[in-house]
């Protein structure tokens, strides 16, 4: 099954909020095996990820650093003009394009199938709507 990063994200997640709720034996070996398919594909996203936050992180120094404090609230500000924010904002630019793509990409995967019949009743609706794809067709 061809599906995008970002909705195997979405089912990554939703195994993970099903880890505190009591389910069958079937439906935890199912979420576990998928779990398991997707783990390299989440770490990629993870690191993807790690790099614009490491710019972002970057340019919140700089504004703390060099940021003018005489304004109405205090905070600091650096001018859109300063050469250091502009060069910063333009690699968290970079990365945060660079990681929004690479959620767009679609990898083939084959899960694990659960048949709709081991869905926990007290499911979310978020989370069904994103482990969908791992669900058969009720009978």
């Amino acid at each position: 099954m061809k599906i995008s990063l970002e909705k195997l994200l979405a089912i990554h997640l939703s195994i993970r909020n099903m880890k505190k709720k009591e389910v069958s034996n079937k439906w935890a070996f199912a979420l576990t095996k998928n779990k398991a398919k997707i783990q390299g594909d989440i770490e990629g996203i993870a690191a993807s990820e790690q790099k614009f936050m490491a710019v972002q992180a970057e340019q919140d120094a700089y504004v703390e650093k060099n940021g003018n404090r005489e304004n109405d609230t205090g905070e600091p500000v650096v001018d859109k003009d300063d050469p250091g924010i502009q060069e910063i904002h333009a690699r968290f630019v970079k990365e945060l394009e660079a990681h929004q793509a690479l959620l767009k990409t679609e990898v083939d995967i084959e899960f694990h199938m659960i048949p709709f019949e081991e869905v926990p009743a007290t499911i979310a609706q978020e989370d069904m709507e994103a482990l969908l794809p791992l669900i058969t067709e009720p009978k």
